[in-house]
């Protein structure tokens, strides 16, 4: 819902978009692309799966391959935030 992501922004100094696939055309872009369209500037970062050969294995095996744990996402907004 845009008006939930907008609201998130205007409250939050970073936003952290999740996917269990591809970060390129999904939710984080769209996302990337409603804020600028608002001209919110957000620290802003996409987990997920980049655009290279994957990992191979269960789904818990990759998820914590492309830290999509809750330890790696605690990680990334760490690093976001900086």
């Amino acid at each position: 819902d845009e008006e939930a992501v907008l609201a998130a922004a205007e409250t939050s100094r970073a936003l952290i978009t999740v996917e269990e696939h591809s970060i390129y055309g999904g939710l984080g872009s769209t996302c990337a692309s409603l804020l600028m369209e608002h001209g919110l500037h957000n620290l802003f970062k996409r987990v997920g799966i980049p655009d290279e050969y994957t990992f191979t294995g269960s789904q818990a095996e990759i998820f914590a391959h492309y830290d999509i744990t809750p330890e790696g996402l605690a990680e990334s907004a760490m690093q976001l935030l900086g």
